[in-house]
């Protein structure tokens, strides 16, 4: 837990296998849920094997219970290529992606963004949804929403958002 500054609401990563260390922010909803968490010897999970196979026995009861084999394919290393591909997506700032993992070099980030083509760029999956205001009020609340500026025709101004 002393990585985790719970006044300034950020988790401090620190840099391994030739990375870089990094202070990520953290919401409100995770600051509650690890206040809450009972804790022995300052740590939320005894040790590392412990965890894997807490996550392995769980994930194992989910396929079965589902009875979907593909719930065995996904690792911790999975919820790292979502979350990078996810922000991607959402912020196309390829900076942001590298600072997140950590990545010294540009090039280990671009693994993020040959995912991001495959998954997002067909246009059976990508689409937005968008929206015209003519006025600041307006415009504050759709970004406010997650829309996007987009251009501005005949003094009104658009804004998207995809779905």
């Amino acid at each position: 837990m002393a990585d985790i500054d719970f006044v300034q609401r950020k988790v401090n990563i620190k840099a391994e296998k030739r990375s870089n260390g990094r202070v990520l922010p953290l919401t409100e909803k995770s600051m509650s849920m690890l206040a809450n968490v009972r804790r022995k010897k300052e740590r939320i999970f005894a040790n590392s094997s412990c965890l894997r196979a807490c996550f392995f026995t769980q994930r194992m009861r989910i396929a079965e219970k589902i009875a979907n084999p593909n719930i065995l394919k996904i690792h911790f290393h999975t919820f790292r290529h979502w979350k990078a591909t996810t922000e991607l997506h959402n912020f196309h700032d390829r900076e942001r992606v590298q600072i997140i993992l950590g990545h010294k070099s540009q090039n280990s980030t671009e693994t993020y963004v040959h995912i991001d083509k495959m998954l997002y760029l067909s246009k059976a999956t990508d689409g937005f949804i968008v929206k015209v205001v003519d006025n600041l009020d307006d415009a504050v609340k759709l970004m406010e929403l997650g829309f996007e500026f987009h251009t501005e025709f005949a003094g009104h101004k658009l804004f998207r958002k995809r779905k």
